[in-house]
C-alpha cells in the first residue's frame, strides 16, 4: 500500500511538474483594435467643426514570454489611424482632409486567472511611448471665382510616454492556438498640439504558443 501511494505521489508530481514546463514559453499574435479618443478643449471643438473624428482603428503586433501559469511579460508594436475628408459648401466651398497616425511601442506584465471551460482571466497594466503624426490639407474656393483659391497643408509629429491598463478574457482552443478579447485604457496617449488625450480600446485578437 505505502509503495501504491508513493507512486500515486510521484505521478501527481510529475504531471504538476509536467503542466509547470509547459505554461513556459514563447507566443505571439495578432489584434485588431477600435478605439475612441477621450477629447475636450480645442480637439472637442475640432471634432463638433468636423475637423477631426474621434475613432481610429487598427492593429498590433504581440510577442510575450509566459513566465508561469499565471505572469507574462508582454511586448508590442501597435498601429491605428483616424482619417477623415469633410466637404464645404456656400460663400466658401472646398474640403478639409485630416489623418491621425498613431504608432506605439509597449512592454507589459499579463496576470492571469484561469475560470472554466478553457477560459482565463487577465488584467494587464504596462508602459507604451506613442508617436501621433497629424496632418491636415484643405483647399478652397471663395465665391465660386476661378483664381480665388486658398490650399494649405500641415504636418506635425509629436510622442509622449504614457501608462496603459488592459483587462480581457482568453479563450484556449488547445495548447497552440487562443483568442483574446480585452478592453484598453491608453492614458494621454495621443498628442495633439500640445495636449495629450486617452483613448478607449477594444481589442480582439489571436495567439500561437510556441
Amino acid at each position: 500500500m505505502n509503495k501504491f501511494n508513493s507512486a500515486i505521489a510521484l505521478s501527481l508530481l510529475g504531471l504538476t511538474l509536467s503542466g509547470a514546463a509547459n505554461a513556459e514559453g514563447w507566443y505571439a499574435g495578432l489584434d485588431l483594435a477600435t478605439s475612441t479618443m477621450d477629447l475636450k478643449g480645442e480637439a472637442e471643438w475640432a471634432y463638433n467643426n468636423k475637423m477631426i473624428d474621434d475613432r481610429l482603428a487598427g492593429a498590433s503586433l504581440i510577442a510575450g514570454y509566459d513566465l508561469n501559469s499565471w505572469l507574462a511579460i508582454e511586448g508590442g508594436l501597435h498601429f491605428q489611424q483616424m482619417k477623415l475628408e469633410t466637404t464645404y459648401v456656400g460663400a466658401v466651398t472646398g474640403s478639409l482632409n485630416s489623418t491621425i497616425d498613431a504608432t506605439s511601442v509597449s512592454i507589459a506584465a499579463k496576470l492571469s486567472q484561469p475560470l472554466a471551460w478553457g477560459l482565463s482571466a487577465y488584467a494587464k497594466p504596462g508602459l507604451a511611448y506613442t508617436s501621433t503624426k497629424v496632418e491636415v490639407t484643405s483647399n478652397a474656393n471663395i465665391l465660386g471665382i476661378p483664381g480665388w483659391n486658398i490650399s494649405s497643408y500641415n504636418n506635425e509629429t509629436k510622442g509622449t510616454v504614457h501608462p496603459n491598463l488592459e483587462v480581457g478574457l482568453d479563450y484556449a482552443f488547445n495548447d497552440r492556438f487562443s483568442a483574446n478579447f480585452g478592453y484598453e485604457r491608453q492614458f494621454n496617449a495621443i498628442t495633439l498640439g500640445d495636449d495629450h488625450y486617452s483613448l478607449d480600446t477594444f481589442k480582439l485578437g489571436m495567439r500561437y504558443h510556441f
